[in-house]
């Protein structure tokens, strides 16, 4: 069914007062349309990337390019220079990168190595398989390695036979691995929107608008664009006749031909009545000004009062008279109450709204440089004060004949008259379809056109980033570019299904990063868990016993909080670098990490929409105290499981900065509040939950 019967169904359902069930999936179908579309040619193509290890699970063979003799590498991302001359290798023999790797690890030693002990495993991982896995627990540096790792394999050239292609789940998560990569290289473009000022200069938006379209390509383009633009308006204005359950003035005019017009002011039998030819060419000629068109309506309704035949028109329309509706409009809950509990404490809307942005078109132009002419006029009233003509169901109006342009109105018979209103309802709709059609093709060439551009773009650049979502609505521009390697950051998180649909079959080393013990994909339905599709390919590859990596030192947390890891055996072996962590002293007025606060005052609210007052109140005290002794607001961020807790906490902190009093009370406003869902680890001091 398409877009336009779509609607043009809901404007019958609604017109005639009929009801309908609406069912609204929390899931953004968007976002995984395509993703369907793309399982169903690889399923019949059988062309799968990296069948026996994806699929299997066997043990993963080493990429060609860290096969090849003589490769060179640049070294100095992973390991200290001990001079300014190059890494030293036996002059007899070309090495592998894998030899060279190994050599230095033997000669240099570990002193001279950037990165721990486990992430040299990852490296060395990276190396030997072609499919690599990287579980990094929180604080390890898994962004920090992925961008050593694209570092590496640029050193490699392996761009020449293909971009590199970044991928994570979220748009956060994304920025903060590509504003890594800004250190080393600039030739990385951002597809989507978001980010700092240096993300904002790599993104395709940018790259794009700053180079415009091609000079053989720009008449086509602008030929398409300005067709669209005319085609919005019309297809607005004929759409508000449609979504108004009366046949109006307003109707009449969209319809009706200049003609149709000239004969119904002009031509009546009544001569005094009658407009005088002059009149009429500046009110059709000038009828877009609001003045002119309200003139012109004065003179449409009293030629229109005096041509209705009003008895046949209400015994032709009075079967179609809008039903009443005795039932009132209600809104059915989404889910069971097992599944509610499940699952009540994500908060959708910050996936949906991931997943939304992902889909937003890079070449969108700004809704207010569109022209909106006759927004404000006020032509949707009555064709005739008296009688009241419904606007008919689609299906009455399939068999009409087309409006005869010329016909002189006065000259109809009484059941005549009623017909040509029966035929302007069919000609809006017929219109609205033709417009709707054409909007569809020119908007086809304008994609064509742009992805065009959007490709000569991509080839020129070493390193493409974007989300999975982007990737799977994009996939048709990948399969033109023929990525050779994709690093995927936050791989855990990315249901198996949709990771599948956005791997390029060209690709020869794939790297996924990520940590199935403390991040899962998200799931709208609970029963799906029986399916195991909450299990990414990442986790099921690894528990497939697939040759993984698992970082093992962190540098972002305490010891004592690390221990609270540790002790649960989510993560055993953890180590803490103390050099680094050993600085994060809690504030004086403190004295301690952790602190752990019990109440017994329940949560209120529903359907995941909780809130709980003790719970502000206490965490908005232990903000005024911290602030009070000192700390700074950017250093402080508060987590909550619910949005609307978040709603209330900001509330809360907005009131109080605003009371009189104390001079700390004002910073409280600037302390960062979110969802756990929306958080995105950094450097912050002081996290309260």
């Amino acid at each position: 069914m398409k877009d336009v019967d779509v609607l043009l169904e809901l404007s019958t359902i609604t017109n005639q007062g009929d009801h309908a069930l609406m069912a609204e999936s929390p899931t953004f179908y968007e976002a995984f349309g395509p993703c369907m579309d793309r399982l169903k040619t690889t399923f019949i193509s059988g062309k799968m990337p990296f069948e026996n290890e994806l699929v299997f699970a066997k043990k993963s063979s080493p990429p060609e390019y860290t096969h090849c003799k003589g490769q060179k590498c640049d070294w100095s991302v992973i390991f200290k220079r001990e001079s300014e001359g190059d890494f030293a290798f036996p002059e007899d023999q070309e090495l592998t990168p894998i030899e060279q790797f190994k050599h230095l690890q033997k000669t240099i030693g570990s002193s001279q190595c950037i990165l721990d002990e486990t992430q040299m495993s990852a490296v060395q991982n990276f190396l030997e398989n072609r499919v690599s896995l990287i579980q990094g627990p929180p604080g390890t540096g898994k962004s920090f390695l992925g961008a050593r790792i694209l570092r590496l394999m640029l050193s490699m050239e392996v761009h020449k036979s293909g971009p590199i292609l970044v991928m994570t789940y979220k748009n956060l998560a994304l920025n903060h691995f590509l504003d890594a990569c800004l250190g080393f290289t600039e030739n990385i473009v951002r597809v989507g929107r978001g980010g700092n000022d240096r993300l904002k200069e790599i993104s395709f938006r940018n790259i794009i608008g700053s180079k415009g379209i091609d000079e053989k390509l720009r008449p086509s383009y602008i030929e398409v664009a300005t067709t669209m633009r005319s085609l919005q308006l019309e297809l607005k204005s004929l759409f508000k006749c449609l979504s108004n359950p009366r046949f109006t003035l307003k109707s009449f005019l969209e319809a009706a031909s200049e003609f149709h017009i000239r004969s119904l002011l002009t031509m009546s039998q009544e001569s005094d009545k009658n407009i005088d030819q002059a009149t009429v060419n500046r009110l059709l000629g000038q009828r877009k000004q609001n003045a002119v068109l309200k003139e012109l309506k004065g003179h449409l309704k009293a030629s229109l009062k005096r041509w209705i035949p009003k008895l046949e028109v209400e015994e032709w329309f009075g079967k179609y008279k809008k039903k009443s509706c005795s039932q009132e409009n209600s809104v059915l809950p989404s889910m069971n109450d097992d599944e509610e509990c499940a699952d009540d404490a994500i908060d959708r809307k910050v996936d949906v709204l991931e997943r939304k942005q992902d889909a937003v078109d890079d070449f969108d132009e700004d809704d207010s440089a569109t022209p909106r002419e006759m927004d404000d006029l006020d032509c949707d009233e009555p064709l005739c004060d008296d009688v009241d003509i419904p606007f008919l169901p689609k299906n009455d109006l399939d068999a009409r004949q087309d409006v005869d342009e010329n016909l002189e109105l006065w000259e109809l018979s009484k059941t005549q008259r009623v017909d040509f209103i029966v035929d302007l309802q069919c000609k809006i709709i017929r219109d609205f379809e033709k417009a709707s059609d054409s909007y569809e093709k020119n908007a086809k060439r304008r994609r064509d056109i742009l992805d065009n551009e959007a490709v000569n773009v991509f080839k020129e650049c070493h390193v493409i980033g974007m989300t999975v979502t982007r990737a799977a609505i994009r996939s048709h521009l990948l399969d033109q570019l023929k990525p050779s390697a994709v690093i995927i950051d936050e791989a855990a998180e990315i249901i198996e299904g949709q990771l599948i649909s956005v791997l390029p079959p060209t690709i020869k080393h794939l790297v996924m990063l990520g940590d199935h013990m403390q991040l899962k994909p998200r799931l709208n339905v609970y029963k799906l868990k029986d399916k195991y599709l909450h299990c990414s390919m990442f986790e099921r590859l690894i528990n497939n016993k697939m040759n993984f990596t698992q970082l093992g030192q962190q540098c972002r947390m305490r010891d004592d909080i690390a221990d609270l890891l540790r002790s649960l055996n989510i993560y055993k072996n953890l180590k803490t670098n103390l050099e680094k962590t050993g600085r994060n002293e809690p504030p004086p007025c403190i004295g301690r990490s952790l602190h752990f606060l019990k109440h017994c005052e329940k949560e209120k609210g529903t359907k995941g929409n909780f809130w709980n007052k003790k719970e502000i109140e206490d965490i908005m005290h232990v903000a005024e105290y911290l602030v009070k002794d000192g700390c700074l607001p950017k250093d402080i961020t508060v987590l909550c499981p619910y949005r609307e807790q978040v709603n209330r906490m900001k509330a809360a902190f907005k009131k109080r900065s605003s009371s009189v009093g104390e001079e700390y009370f004002n910073k409280l406003k600037d302390i960062k509040i979110t969802t756990v869902d929306s958080f995105q680890a950094s450097k912050i001091l002081h996290i309260f939950m």
